[in-house]
């Protein structure tokens, strides 16, 4: 009896132990915030590669540009394709895979190497750039590779204001510190306008033994070199401003200034930071700016010990329960953590009723029928703001700004809203300069009558004038609206057509959809400050909003939890279970892929640091999860089963990869809505 009491102990502890374990390298990886994730390629000596369209830069493991889709190292031609050879052995020479920390001014050995070889780059990205000018672009590579079109630059009053660039080419810069002696370079020798000095602060970078240093990169002008103008022509473009007020006017991009130094109203927002280095945070890696972010709207959100909201609603009414319960609060307490609760479902909110909440939400409002959004005629398309809303819906106003709020509310709470906005949109957003080429990204037709009309002469035998045709709800005529006044009796002639052509661009952009943005920015900068978006321009803002496009199969794999029936001793069958499920999710269209992912976490879309960011409801990591379980009873018992509440599935013990294949296609094809304790 003794000896058989004895090995239950012994069993019962080593269980134990093997539970401890498992729950302990379960949390190596879950239950810490967004913006503690490590950059695991850093750490293994591995650098990010540019695109060579949007200079975007990739994860190492990403076999296509994240803004633009263009996959790495495809190129038109051979001359191009030597070029960014030539660049690549430049920047591999020059990676820094794991920076020195050292004190500010002291002088590197390899200083002289260092400049030499951002020299060299520079001259192949030139390079690069004049062939690219030639080659044919997608719209959705045209659009990712003008976000470096304006650029705001430090005048001599030492604000910032916006400048049209040479190029669509970002600066280069080089991972290097800044050398003591540089009174002896020359300006044609210098090889960037800026260095990044590595110093030493806290926070960032690796751990060790609990204490963690982050590697700044502080953006430093070269004071022995002088600065080039990167402004070649007049700024032709215009911005979305606000005043004091509030209301949205639509004025000249270098009409704009900005200090370097933004200002917090720590009244309205009291744990964020009061003070933010524009030009050093605008300046950073896309990474480090997430990185950032995320920080600053931890400061933003109501910590949940000193307030929650709780949102009881109907499914069958979601929007509309949601708009007057949302819309009934205080901005201030949108900020603080949410929890959704269906009326009549038992189900628990641990995130995946949230997203499920969003998903609704989004499905309803961008619905053209209920008139807010539109569809843009654009070959990438997006949603565009619904010139007709006020004769839709009576309660346009009060839905857009609602818009406003969730938009910050799915930033807040990590969520990622399950369409994409027009360009336009979210240069508005930003308050970054609209320009005559972004007609484009709304209608390619107007776009196409617009260059003809600025290209070509004798344009009085059009007999246009200064107005313009529209259509209400139902498509039928309105009385044309005037872009000046009398302009039904100023005919456009060759004299006055740039005239017109920057009046039809502010219609289209601007006054047609004012009242609509200046209540969907109200409902967004409600809740979260004015400038902390800022320092992204428009194509990082939409993977913060939307999420990563497409869906990367390796990295999904590569950052999944596997959950065995005995833990961490699986049998043959277990693994080879889990083999077939990947085998699977390879095979499936981007399509499935998106909708096995609706499935197990109640969205569709990838955050937009991958797979390792999918989050729980409390805003921590929690990885996706592959859990075997036994088999059960036939059919009902071969279904998997989702528990989108901690992204988990589990997939049961088939007898081949067909039949996981079957019935995993089955259930992701069904229309499963509702939560259950499950």
């Amino acid at each position: 009896m003794v000896f058989v009491g004895v090995m239950s102990l012994f069993a019962y502890c080593y269980h134990q132990r093997r539970l401890q374990r498992y729950v302990e390298n379960d949390n190596l990886n879950n239950n810490m915030q967004r913006h503690s994730l490590i950059d695991s390629f850093l750490e293994n000596g591995e650098s990010e590669w540019q695109c060579s369209i949007c200079y975007h830069d990739n994860h190492p493991a990403k076999r296509e540009c994240l803004l633009c889709g263009t996959p790495q190292g495809t190129l038109s031609r051979p001359s191009l394709a030597a070029h960014v050879m030539i660049m690549n052995l430049v920047v591999s020479q020059q990676a820094v895979t794991t920076p020195r920390i050292r004190a500010h001014g002291a002088t590197s050995p390899d200083e002289t190497s260092n400049l030499q070889l951002a020299r060299q780059r520079s001259f192949h990205v030139r390079r690069l750039n004049e062939m690219q000018d030639n080659m044919h672009l997608n719209q959705r590579q045209r659009g990712a590779r003008r976000r470096n079109l304006w650029k705001r630059e430090k005048g001599d009053d030492g604000q910032l204001r916006w400048v049209r660039i040479e190029d669509c080419k970002p600066r280069v810069s080089v991972l290097a510190a800044t050398a003591t002696n540089t009174s002896s370079e020359s300006s044609s020798d210098a090889p960037e306008r800026y260095l990044f000095d590595m110093q030493a602060r806290t926070s960032f970078s690796q751990t060790t033994d609990g204490d963690s240093v982050e590697t700044e990169l502080r953006v430093t002008s070269k004071p022995s070199l002088p600065r080039t103008p990167l402004v070649t022509q007049d700024s032709t473009g215009y911005v979305r401003d606000m005043d004091a007020s509030g209301a949205v006017l639509w004025v000249p991009a270098d009409s704009v200034r900005m200090s370097e130094a933004i200002q917090i109203d720590t009244d309205e927002f009291p744990r964020a930071s009061s003070m933010i280095d524009f030009e050093f945070v605008a300046s950073l890696p896309f990474r480090h700016k997430v990185r950032w972010f995320l920080q600053e709207l931890d400061k933003v959100a109501v910590p949940w010990e000193e307030g929650h909201l709780l949102l009881k609603i109907r499914r069958d009414a979601v929007l509309d329960e949601s708009l007057h319960l949302l819309m009934l609060v205080p901005a201030s307490d949108i900020r603080q953590r949410l929890r959704i609760e269906f009326i009549d479902e038992p189900g628990l909110d641990a995130g995946g009723l949230l997203r499920e909440w969003v998903l609704l939400l989004c499905e309803r409002l961008f619905d053209e029928s209920y008139g807010l959004f539109q569809a843009t005629h654009v070959e990438n398309l997006g949603y565009w703001l619904n010139t007709n809303a006020a004769q839709l819906r009576d309660d346009h106003l009060k839905c857009y700004e609602f818009i406003g709020r969730l938009i910050a509310k799915c930033l807040l709470e990590g969520q990622l809203l399950t369409v994409h906005f027009a360009l336009p949109l979210l240069k508005h957003i930003l308050g970054v300069p609209i320009s005559f080429s972004d007609l484009e990204f709304l209608d390619e037709e107007l776009c196409k009558n617009a260059n003809w009309l600025r290209t070509n002469s004798h344009v009085e035998n059009l007999c246009l004038d200064f107005t313009v045709q529209t259509l209400d709800a139902n498509g039928k005529p309105l009385p044309p609206i005037e872009l000046k006044p009398n302009g039904a009796s100023i005919p456009v002639t060759d004299a006055n057509k740039d005239e017109y052509l920057n009046l039809l661009l502010k219609h289209y952009m601007f006054d047609s959809v004012q009242d609509q943005i200046t209540a969907l920015l109200k409902g967004l900068y409600d809740v979260i400050p004015r400038n902390l978006l800022s320092v992204f321009d428009y194509q990082e803002l939409e993977l913060l909003i939307c999420g990563v496009p497409n869906i990367d199969v390796d990295d999904w794999e590569r950052h999944a939890d596997v959950k065995y029936q005995d833990f961490d001793h699986p049998t043959k069958l277990e693994k080879r279970v889990v083999e077939w499920f990947w085998i699977v999710v390879r095979d499936f269209t981007q399509e499935q892929r998106a909708r096995l992912l609706q499935f197990v976490t109640g969205t569709s879309r990838v955050p937009v640091e991958g797979f390792k960011g999918l989050l729980s409801n409390d805003g921590r990591v929690r990885r996706f999860g592959v859990q075997v379980v036994a088999r059960g009873v036939p059919p009902t018992g071969l279904y998997p089963k989702a528990h989108t509440c901690f992204n988990r599935i589990d997939v049961p013990m088939y007898d081949s990869k067909e039949e996981l294949a079957t019935y995993l296609t089955l259930v992701i094809n069904m229309e499963i809505t509702g939560f259950t304790m499950q």
